[in-house]
């Protein structure tokens, strides 16, 4: 009971500072936000020591974090780790799975590695269509990003 109820506390805790950093990182406060991804990141590792979709989701936010400061091989290799992570936590066609290929096709793009990004946006644009129908809000923006290519 009492190792089931720490356990819980460490994630909610996680959660909260992913959360922090995604808002301060949605604020453009990037050096702000990257010590709650670290803090979460931390938590999910060597705390609760799984590889979990919420290990995977703060990798993803913190790949976004390095790319939006322009540390592109860094925000590679966590977007890379999240989706080896995805792909043990969750099914072949999960939308969070896209969220990760969408933002690794937008990083090739910005890196000039064309030949990656179609590749992955389309994966990223079927995932979602499948997953969540074609009027959802991240089809569009899978749709936007595949169309700039």
């Amino acid at each position: 009971m009492f190792r089931t109820t720490k356990k819980k506390l460490h994630q909610k805790r996680a959660t909260s500072f992913n959360n922090l950093g995604s808002l301060h990182k949605a604020q453009r406060l990037f050096e702000e936000a990257k010590p709650y991804y670290e803090q979460a990141l931390d938590i999910w590792e060597n705390v609760l020591g799984e590889e979990t979709a919420n290990l995977a989701a703060t990798l993803n936010n913190l790949g976004g974090l390095y790319e939006a400061q322009g540390d592109y091989e860094t925000a590679k290799s966590m977007y890379e780790r999240a989706l080896k992570i995805w792909d043990d936590a969750v099914e072949d066609e999960h939308p969070n799975i896209s969220a990760t290929i969408n933002n690794l096709g937008g990083l090739y793009k910005a890196m000039g590695d064309d030949d990656k990004v179609q590749p992955l946006l389309a994966q990223a644009l079927a995932i979602r269509e499948n997953a969540l129908g074609e009027e959802h809000p991240d089809v569009a923006i899978s749709l936007n990003k595949y169309r700039r290519i």
